[in-house]
C-alpha cells in the first residue's frame, strides 16, 4: 500500500518525482555507515521518548538529534595536542597552553571553555592519548572532509551526533545549522524501513544489546568506552530539531522484512557486538540497493533484478560480459521507472481534465503544482505555453 505524503512534507519539496517512487530520500554520497550513523541518533532519539520503533502514524517522524560540539572540537578541530606535548615539559603549562588555544580557535561554541577537563583526567598525556585513540577510530578522520562532518566509532550513544555546517570567521559569533551532505536521510529511512518491518522490538533489543542505542548495561565493554567518551564532553547538551519528517511511500514490503532479517540473522551468529557491527552496515548497503532496484522494477512492470557476479580472472570470460550487462540493466532502471511514471501521469484523466479546461494552462499549472508538489513555479516558465 502506497502512503499518500503529508501537506507539510509536501511544501518542503520544490520538486516532487523521485520521491513518490522511493521516498525522501536515497544520495549516493551517504554510504552505508553513514547512513547507520544517521539511523542511530534517531534511533536513539526515539529511545529517550520510549518510542523506538513505534510509529504511531505513518510518516510524521520528527526527532531532536545531539551536536556534542565539545566533542567534535576535541576530536577533530584540534591540530595542537601533539606539539603541546613535544613542546612544553611541565603539565599544568599544557593544559595553559591548550585552553588558550581553544577558546581562540574552537567553532560552534559561543562560549569555548574546555577547562572541565582539567580535573577528569591525571595528566595531559593521558588526555591526548584518549584523543588520539578517538582520532585514529574515527570515520575519515584523516580524509580531507570538513571536521563538522566527520563522526566518531559508534562505540556508545555518546558517540552519536549530527552533520554540522558552521558558517562565521569569528569564534563565539558562528552559526551552526544542520547540513544534509552526508546525513541526507538515508539512515531516517532505514529506520521507518525496520519500524515497518514488524520487527521493530527485536532490533532495539540488537542495538541495546550491542550497546549503540539506550543505556550501555553496566560492567559491558559498550558502558566502559562510552563512559570514557562521555569524559570529553561537559555536563548538558545542545541539540538541534531534525527537519521536515522523512517520506517512505510504502506501509509493507518484503524488503523491509528481509532487511530486519538479516539483521537478527547476524545476531544470532553470537559474535562479539562490535565485531557484528560492519556486517549491518555491509546488510545496509545491499538491502538500500535491493529496494532501489526492486521498487524500479514494480513500477515498470518488470521481474524481480538480479545480480550477475563475476570472479575476477585474468581473461575475459563470458561471466565477465554478462556481469556487464547486468550492471548496465539494472543501472539503467532508474530513469527507466522515472519516464514511466511521467507516462502515467500524462495519461491520467485529471491531467487530460485539464487539457480541454477553459483555462487549459491554468488547470495544467495547478495539477503540476498539486501531483509534483511544484512550489516554485514562476509566471515566466508558462509564457508561450499553449495547449
Amino acid at each position: 500500500m502506497t502512503i499518500q505524503r503529508l501537506e507539510r512534507i509536501k511544501s518542503d519539496s520544490d520538486f516532487w518525482l523521485d520521491e513518490a517512487i522511493w521516498g525522501h530520500r536515497l544520495r549516493e554520497e551517504q554510504t552505508p555507515w553513514l547512513t547507520f550513523l544517521e539511523f542511530l541518533t534517531v534511533a536513539q532519539c526515539q529511545f529517550s521518548e520510549n518510542k523506538a520503533f513505534i510509529e504511531e502514524k505513518a510518516n510524521t517522524l520528527q526527532y531532536t538529534v545531539e551536536r556534542r560540539l565539545h566533542l567534535r572540537n576535541i576530536l577533530f578541530n584540534n591540530p595542537y595536542l601533539p606539539a603541546l606535548v613535544a613542546q612544553e615539559q611541565h603539565d599544568e603549562n599544557r593544559w595553559k597552553a591548550w585552553f588558550e588555544v581553544m577558546a581562540n580557535s574552537a567553532g560552534g561554541l559561543s562560549n569555548p571553555d574546555f577547562t572541565y577537563l582539567r580535573s577528569r583526567f591525571s595528566s595531559f598525556t593521558d588526555f591526548a592519548e584518549i584523543v588520539k585513540f578517538f582520532q585514529s577510530s574515527a570515520f575519515e578522520g584523516d580524509s580531507n572532509k570538513r571536521w563538522t562532518s566527520k563522526f566518531v566509532f559508534p562505540y556508545g550513544p555518546d558517540c552519536l551526533f549530527e552533520d554540522l555546517r558552521i558558517t562565521g570567521s569569528e569564534v563565539g559569533a558562528d552559526k551552526v545549522g544542520a547540513d544534509r551532505r552526508f546525513f541526507a536521510r538515508t539512515g531516517e529511512l532505514l529506520y521507518l524501513m525496520l519500524t515497518r518491518s514488524g520487527k521493530g522490538a527485536d532490533i532495539l533489543k540488537l542495538l541495546t544489546d550491542i550497546g549503540v542505542v539506550g543505556v550501555p548495561r553496566p560492567g559491558s565493554e559498550a558502558a566502559k568506552w562510552n563512559r570514557l567518551v562521555a569524559l570529553l564532553q561537559p555536563v548538558g547538551s545542545s541539540t538541534g530539531k531534525g527537519g521536515s519528517p522523512p517520506y517512505l511511500p510504502y506501509a509493507e514490503l518484503p524488503e523491509y522484512v528481509a532487511l530486519a532479517d538479516d539483521w537478527l540473522n547476524i545476531r544470532d551468529c553470537q559474535m562479539p557486538g562490535y565485531d557484528a557491527l560492519p556486517h549491518l552496515v555491509t546488510l545496509i548497503g545491499l538491502h538500500m540497493v535491493m529496494y532501489f532496484l526492486r521498487r524500479s522494477a514494480a513500477v515498470l512492470e518488470l521481474p524481480e533484478p538480479t545480480f550477475v557476479v563475476e570472479i575476477v580472472s585474468p581473461k575475459k570470460t563470458i561471466v565477465r560480459e554478462l556481469s556487464s550487462d547486468s550492471f548496465l540493466d539494472n543501472n539503467g532502471l532508474s530513469e527507466k521507472a522515472i519516464v514511466t511514471h511521467l507516462n502515467r501521469i500524462t495519461n491520467d484523466s485529471n491531467w487530460n481534465a485539464c487539457l480541454s479546461d477553459s483555462d487549459s494552462v491554468g488547470a495544467a499549472r495547478a495539477f503540476l503544482g498539486d501531483v509534483f508538489a511544484w512550489s516554485k513555479q514562476t509566471d515566466e516558465e508558462f509564457e508561450n505555453i499553449s495547449t
